[in-house]
């Protein structure tokens, strides 16, 4: 059986799975990887963030699409993304492999710098400055929000105690 039906800018079609295997339960996390497919985010990613890349693995954009999909998904941790990784049906949708923590954490930590730390108080708080690879993740930040409200033209945005920006 199947239906397809016509939902902004993406087809969304559904189909009955055959086979138990076949079934997510995240299948949602499909439109997130889409709309960062969309908004252009793996071109951003490519121009802003150099970080190092092997030949074989995940690039960049796909490890940060992955810790975005993780955190979409309710992921608490970056081990989650196992949870993830077992789901076959969503690895069919997606149509990729997940990538195990340890390259996520790997990953994450290509952001910190470990110099930037000595200058810390032994008390009170503290923010280092921020690494070249932040500043960069904060460029497409900047850019993603813009591509994101560019057809609505808002007059003002809230910016929420948890700094989620609404």
């Amino acid at each position: 059986m199947c239906a397809s039906a016509r939902q902004g800018l993406l087809l969304l079609r559904m189909e009955a799975a055959a086979r138990a295997m076949d079934r997510t339960a995240q299948a949602g996390l499909t439109l997130v990887a889409e709309t960062l497919t969309a908004l252009g985010v793996e071109d951003l990613v490519r121009a802003e963030l150099r970080l190092g890349q092997r030949r074989r693995g995940f690039s960049p954009y796909e490890k940060l699409q992955w810790l975005v999909l993780l955190l979409a998904g309710g992921g608490e941790r970056v081990e989650d993304v196992r949870v993830l990784g077992r789901d076959a049906g969503l690895g069919r949708l997606l149509r990729r492999g997940t990538p195990s923590p340890d390259a996520l954490h790997d990953f994450l930590g290509a952001f910190h710098e470990a110099p930037r730390m000595q200058g810390r108080p032994a008390e009170g708080a503290w923010i280092p400055s921020e690494s070249a690879e932040l500043e960069a993740l904060s460029r497409i930040n900047v850019a993603l929000v813009g591509r994101a409200v560019a057809d609505h033209e808002p007059g003002q945005a809230t910016l929420d105690l948890d700094a989620t920006l609404i």
